[in-house]
C-alpha cells in the first residue's frame, strides 16, 4: 500500500447539545454519522416535536469532544427573534478518562414552536451552518411512524420507538394534514386492526391530504430519521402468503396493493416505496391497477418502484378522473390482460418525469395498444424518461386515444427514449402529439423537431428470468451513445417536488432519476439517466492510478473548452485501518483544474475490502487537443494515513 504521510487534526468533532425545549438528547455512536445539519419534519407545523441530527469528526469520547470545542454544546431559543442558535457553554472538562466510546455525531429534538419563520444556526467556528424553516399553524397536524422493528409494547404511532407495526393501523387514524414515516421492511395489504389476515380485497388505503414516505433507517439505528428509499428499501408486496415462485402461486395475492380514492380535489403523495406482486384477476373493480388503483384523486408518486403487478387494465398502475404526476420513479416488469402493461389512465392528467418505463406488457396490446402506457381522454406529458423493451405480440407500446374526433388531448414527449416497443406511439390524434429531442425507434414523422432514431445503447437491457420474473439489468447510457448531450435544456420541467432538496421550487429539474446532476457537460441526455464519466480502477497493489476517461465526439473543436463532472464506486483492498484522501490531476493535452472527493466520506476504514463514492469535476477542458474517441483526460490516487 501506498502511503501519504501527513497530519491529521484528531478529535474534531461538531456537536449539539440540550436545551430546556429539548428532549431525548444523545450522542450518535460509532465511526460514521450524518453527512449535514438536518431537521425533520422539514416543514414543521405548530404541534410538532422537531427532530435534528448532525456531523462529527470521530472524537474518542465524549468528553475529549468537549475539550476541542471549549465546553458543552447547548441550544439556544430566542422566541422573540425566532432564532434557534447552538453555542458552547464554558468550561471544557480538566482531563477524560481514556476510554475508547467514539462519537460522531449527535441527534435530539426540540419544540413545539409557535408558528413563524425559524433559523436554526451555529456561527461557532466548527459548526458552520443555518437551516431556515418555517412552523405552519395547521393545528391537529400529526407526524405518525411505522416501523415493523419498534420495541414498545404500546404502538400508537408517536416515535420510532412506539411506532405503529402496519401501515394501514397509521392510515386509521391518520387525518388530512398528517404525515406518515415508514421504515425499511416489508409491509402487507392485509395486516392491520381494520383489515383480516388472508384477505386478497383488503390494499392499502390512502387518504387525501395524508401524505407517506418510505425508506427511513427506523429504530435501531444510529438515526432512525435517515432516509435513503435505496439502502432503506420500504417494501408494499401484495405477496400474502410469502409463497410466490415467480410467477406461481399467486392466486392468494392481493388484488390491488395500494388504493387512493378520493372527492377529486384532493391530493396525496406517495414517495419512496416499493409496491410488487399483486394479482388483480378477481370480478369487476378488483380487475384493475394491481400496483395502484387511484380514482378521483391528484396522486404524486416520487421516487416510487412499481413492479411485478398483474391486472386485467392497468397491471402496473390504473388511474382515473384525477391528476397523476411521477417522478423518478421505476415501472418495471408488470403485465395487463387487455391494455396498460404499465400504466392505464382514463380521463386524467399526467405529468411523468425522470421514469424508467420497462419490461411491462400487454396481451391485448397488438389491438388497443398499451403495452407500457394506455392513455384515454387526458393530457399527458412525459420528460425525461426511459420508455423501452415493452412487450405485446404486435408492438404498440404507448397508446393514446381521444373521444369525439376532431377534438384532442394533448400528449406531449420531451428528451426521452422511447425503444424496442414495437410501434412506439398508436394514437388516433396524430395532430395532438408532439415528440422533441427524443430517440425514438423507427423515427418520427409528426410534430416535433431533434428527434433521432438511434440504437441508445444500454449497458445492458432488462429481460425475464426463467422464473418470469422481470430483471431491471441497466438503462445507463454507454459513452458511445447518441442520446448524449442530445437533449434540450429549456425543455427541462421545473422541480416543483424539490427533488434535490435545496427549497428551490422553481428551478429547472436539478437532477436524474439516480439523484445525480440531471445536466453534465452544459446540455441534457435523453432518457432517465444521465450518462457519466466512466472512473475505471486499474489492478495494482497500490490504491493508484483510477483513469478517468471522456469519449471525445467528433468534431470536439467547435465546443471546448468544457465542463465535465461524474461519480462512480471503487472496491479495493487495503491492509491497514486508516483514513483515506484522494489527489486527482490532468492527464492528457487537454488540461483542466481538476478537483475529487468522496460522498460520503467513508471516515475510518480497512483492513480488508473498502468501497468509496468518488465524485469529481473537471473545470475548462480542452477536449479540442484531444483526438475523438475514448481518451484518458485525468488521473486520481486514493491514499491511505495508517491509525496510529
Amino acid at each position: 500500500m501506498k502511503f501519504k504521510r501527513h497530519i491529521l487534526l484528531f478529535l474534531i468533532v461538531i456537536f449539539l447539545c440540550s436545551t430546556t425545549f429539548a428532549q431525548n438528547i444523545s450522542w450518535i455512536g460509532g465511526f460514521s454519522g450524518p453527512q449535514e445539519w438536518t431537521i425533520y419534519p422539514s416543514d414543521p407545523n405548530e404541534n410538532d416535536l422537531i427532530n435534528f441530527s448532525g456531523p462529527a469528526v470521530l472524537s474518542a469520547n465524549s468528553c475529549y469532544a468537549e475539550i476541542v470545542l471549549g465546553g458543552t454544546p447547548t441550544v439556544s431559543i430566542d422566541t422573540t427573534n425566532k432564532i434557534i442558535e447552538i453555542i458552547i457553554q464554558e468550561p471544557a472538562p480538566d482531563q477524560c478518562v481514556d476510554v475508547w466510546d467514539p462519537v460522531c455525531g449527535l441527534d435530539g429534538d426540540f419544540g413545539p414552536l409557535t408558528p413563524g419563520n425559524w433559523v436554526f444556526k451555529s456561527t461557532n467556528p466548527y459548526l458552520d451552518f443555518e437551516i431556515n424553516f418555517t412552523v405552519s399553524n395547521i393545528a391537529g397536524s400529526t407526524t405518525y411512524y411505522v416501523d415493523q422493528d419498534a420495541p414498545s409494547t404500546t404502538h400508537d404511532g408517536s416515535l420510532w420507538k412506539k411506532a405503529f407495526i402496519n401501515i394501514q393501523d397509521a392510515l386509521d387514524v391518520a387525518v388530512a394534514g398528517d404525515i406518515i414515516l415508514v421504515a425499511e421492511g416489508i409491509y402487507k395489504p392485509d395486516q392491520g386492526d381494520s383489515v383480516s389476515e388472508g384477505d386478497r380485497t383488503a390494499s392499502c388505503e390512502l387518504k387525501g391530504g395524508v401524505n407517506l414516505y418510505g425508506g427511513y433507517a427506523g429504530y435501531g439505528n444510529v438515526n432512525p430519521n435517515e432516509r435513503s428509499p435505496k439502502e432503506f428499501p420500504t417494501i408494499i408486496s401484495g405477496d400474502l402468503d410469502e409463497d410466490d415462485m415467480g410467477m406461481l402461486h399467486r392466486e392468494d395475492n392481493s388484488y390491488q396493493v395500494i388504493r387512493a380514492i378520493g372527492a377529486g380535489s384532493e391530493t396525496v403523495v406517495l414517495d419512496g416505496f416499493v409496491i410488487e406482486a399483486s394479482q388483480a384477476d378477481g370480478p369487476a373493480f378488483y380487475n384493475s391497477g394491481g400496483g395502484i388503483y387511484a380514482s378521483g384523486i391528484n396522486l404524486i408518486l416520487i421516487r416510487c418502484t412499481i413492479t411485478n403487478n398483474v391486472a386485467g387494465i392497468g397491471g402496473g398502475i390504473f388511474c382515473e378522473n384525477g391528476t397523476l404526476s411521477m417522478w423518478n420513479c421505476i415501472v418495471a416488469g408488470n403485465k395487463s390482460l387487455i391494455y396498460g402493461g404499465g400504466l392505464y389512465s382514463y380521463s386524467t392528467n399526467v405529468d411523468m418525469t425522470n421514469c424508467l418505463i420497462v419490461g411491462n406488457s400487454s396481451d391485448q396490446a397488438e389491438i388497443f395498444g398499451g403495452s407500457a402506457v394506455f392513455n384515454l381522454g387526458g393530457d399527458m406529458v412525459i420528460s425525461d424518461c426511459t420508455i423501452a423493451d415493452n412487450m405485446a405480440p404486435n408492438g404498440m407500446a404507448i397508446a393514446s386515444f381521444t373521444w369525439f374526433l376532431p377534438k384532442f388531448v394533448d400528449f406531449i414527449i420531451n428528451n426521452s427514449i422511447l425503444y424496442n416497443g414495437g410501434n412506439e406511439i398508436f394514437t388516433n390524434h396524430m395532430t395532438g402529439v408532439s415528440v422533441f429531442n427524443t430517440d425514438i425507434q423507427d423515427g418520427w414523422a409528426g410534430t416535433g423537431s431533434g428527434n433521432i432514431d438511434a440504437n441508445p445503447l444500454f449497458v445492458e437491457n432488462g429481460f425475464f428470468g426463467m422464473d418470469e420474473v422481470w430483471n431491471n439489468g441497466d438503462y445507463r447510457l454507454q459513452q458511445s451513445s447518441l442520446c448524449i448531450d442530445q437533449g434540450d435544456n429549456s425543455l427541462l420541467p421545473s422541480d416543483v417536488e424539490d427533488l434535490d432538496g435545496d427549497g428551490n421550487t422553481s428551478e429547472p429539474l436539478p437532477v436524474d432519476i439516480n439523484d445525480t446532476d440531471r445536466i453534465k457537460n452544459d446540455i441534457v441526455d435523453m432518457g432517465a439517466y444521465e450518462q457519466e464519466i466512466s472512473i475505471i480502477s486499474e489492478p495494482n497493489e497500490t490504491v493508484s492510478g483510477n483513469n478517468v476517461f471522456y469519449n471525445v465526439p467528433s468534431g470536439s473543436s467547435g465546443s471546448a473548452p468544457i465542463n465535465m463532472s461524474g461519480s462512480a464506486s471503487l472496491t479495493f483492498d487495503v491492509d491497514v485501518q486508516g483514513t483515506l484522501s484522494i489527489e486527482i490531476v490532468a492527464a492528457s493535452a487537454a488540461g483542466g483544474t481538476w478537483s475529487a472527493w468522496f460522498d460520503p466520506d467513508p471516515g475510518i476504514v480497512g483492513p480488508g475490502e473498502v468501497t468509496v463514492n468518488v465524485k469529481i469535476r473537471g473545470l475548462d477542458v480542452d477536449i479540442a487537443q484531444l483526438s475523438p474517441g475514448l481518451q484518458t483526460v485525468a488521473t486520481l490516487t486514493i491514499y491511505i494515513q495508517p491509525q496510529p
